[in-house]
């Protein structure tokens, strides 16, 4: 079981340039990527959203590669002779029109805007350089993975001693639920006797179909059988390797409504605090869920 939520960070050093990438992972209902990459590795996009896909099934993800030269690395330089050229012609020119003496020389020659240029990464190291950013992103992705399985082990612990605390609850209604019968039927009965002043005219094959009536509106017996089986499935579910966290939002709504079904129908101030109870706690079940892949 994973988090939705984490964080993975890799970096690589390549024909002279630095590479590290930053993956952030927050909830969401769906999966939704975002890769943001320097605008002349936009080619490499879709590459680096596949192997994520591939990884994450659901929750939002944000990728930011950096990509520069290492500065601890001398750039690849060359002259650019056109440049150059010009540079020296135009000093000739200067020198024969004015009667001057002397050229510049090479240094001062190099000192000249645009006689010296970065040389641009040529194919074949732009891709091996593009091997290295999907490896780099492969490394963060085995990091963000990681914290979200740490994650997910933590909000599973915290799961199964929720869903316990509900069994016991749904246990505790279980036993009171008879006692709220008979009690309702004494209250019942109380209440016909005092307002029956001809006590001779009291009916008590009528009164006895009435509490029966009364207690099949009481019944929550299929409910309290509902609620505990979607309590075992939960506990199936939490086992399940493959994302789970849509399952477990349905079975907590499932859990919630007979929750509020037995609140209705039970009539009771104990099974009612109890009910009270058990939406507490599968409230902060439905929070945590939110979190889960």
């Amino acid at each position: 079981m994973r988090s939705m939520t984490g964080f993975g960070q890799a970096a690589a050093a390549s024909n002279g340039y630095k590479i590290q990438i930053d993956i952030r992972s927050v909830n969401h209902r769906y999966q939704e990527i975002s890769v943001r990459l320097p605008r002349e590795w936009i080619a490499y996009e879709e590459s680096v959203r596949k192997r994520v896909q591939r990884r994450i099934s659901r929750g939002r993800v944000e990728v930011y590669a950096s990509i520069a030269r290492d500065p601890e690395t001398p750039p690849p330089v060359a002259v650019n002779w056109a440049v150059a050229d010009a540079y020296v012609n135009m000093a000739r020119e200067m020198v024969s029109r004015y009667s001057l003496s002397g050229m510049p020389g090479p240094s001062e020659l190099l000192a000249l805007p645009e006689v010296l240029r970065i040389e641009e990464v040529d194919d074949g190291r732009k891709e091996e350089l593009a091997d290295s950013l999907l490896e780099c992103v492969d490394s963060a992705l085995d990091r963000l993975v990681a914290m979200r399985e740490t994650e997910g082990a933590a909000l599973k612990e915290d799961l199964v001693n929720r869903i316990r605390k509900v069994e016991k609850l749904r246990e505790s209604m279980s036993e009171l639920y008879p006692e709220a019968v008979t009690q309702a039927e004494q209250k019942l009965r109380q209440r016909i006797g005092t307002l029956l002043k001809d006590v001779s005219a009291f009916d008590e094959e009528r009164f006895r179909r009435e509490p029966a009536v009364m207690g099949g509106r009481m019944s929550i017996d299929e409910e309290l059988t509902r609620l505990e089986s979607h309590i075992r499935q939960m506990e199936k579910t939490l086992e399940q390797t493959e994302p789970i966290g849509r399952k477990l939002d349905f079975l907590v709504q499932e859990m919630n409504r007979e929750a509020n079904t037995i609140g209705s129908k039970a009539n009771d101030a104990a099974i009612g605090g109890l009910v009270v109870e058990m939406k507490a706690e599968l409230e902060k079940m439905r929070e945590q869920i939110q979190n889960i892949e």
